[in-house]
């Protein structure tokens, strides 16, 4: 092994992971390799600590115990001991979902209200822009998935939504935005 193709030795594997996801998969670059010893080095530590038992290409952790760790993996391939960088895997984590209103309205309490030809566009703000789902009365709206719903008649509006980048992650809004028409 040259000493070019002892650098370009790596992990691979998702490193941001989602609040709910599952574990965590690491892998070496290196998968015909032999002695695969991988280690954890705690965030703010300096000694990376062996891991018992993590002896193959691919390493599987719980994301609980992952978050904000470092992870290295030491091998030996055609006769030369090889040293990955480390990687950090870490969680995550985004702010509640939030409604953006505009348009032509007004308010009276707690309440939008629009007249005639009035209208309120209610927008998601990011970062959830997947897995959309308007409701009004706590019924989804059938084909009202986008960033921005019109609203030109009263009701009582809900919303659930993903981050894309983990789409798995939906939020709600629990609290309805009332609009009444005049």
């Amino acid at each position: 092994m040259s000493e070019e193709e002892k650098n370009k030795a790596s992990i691979e594997g998702r490193t941001l992971y989602c609040p709910d996801g599952g574990p965590v998969a690491l892998t070496c670059s290196e998968t015909e390799a032999e002695d695969y010893q991988w280690y954890q080095r705690v965030y703010g530590d300096k000694e990376r600590l062996p891991i018992p038992g993590a002896d193959e290409a691919q390493l599987i952790i719980p994301l609980d115990l992952a978050r904000g760790n470092y992870y290295s993996v030491h091998f030996k391939l055609d006769e030369q001991q090889v040293w990955t960088a480390e990687v950090q895997v870490d969680e995550l984590v985004f702010a509640n979902l939030v409604v953006e209103t505009s348009g032509d309205f007004t308010t009276e309490g707690s309440s939008i209200i629009i007249k005639d030809s009035g209208y309120v566009d209610l927008s998601l703000l990011l970062p959830y822009t997947t897995n959309i789902t308007w409701y009004n009365h706590e019924k989804p709206i059938t084909g009202q998935n986008n960033i921005t719903l019109r609203v030109t008649d009263s009701g009582s509006f809900t919303v659930r939504a993903s981050p894309e980048e983990c789409a798995n992650y939906t939020q709600y809004l629990s609290t309805a935005i009332v609009v009444r028409k005049l």
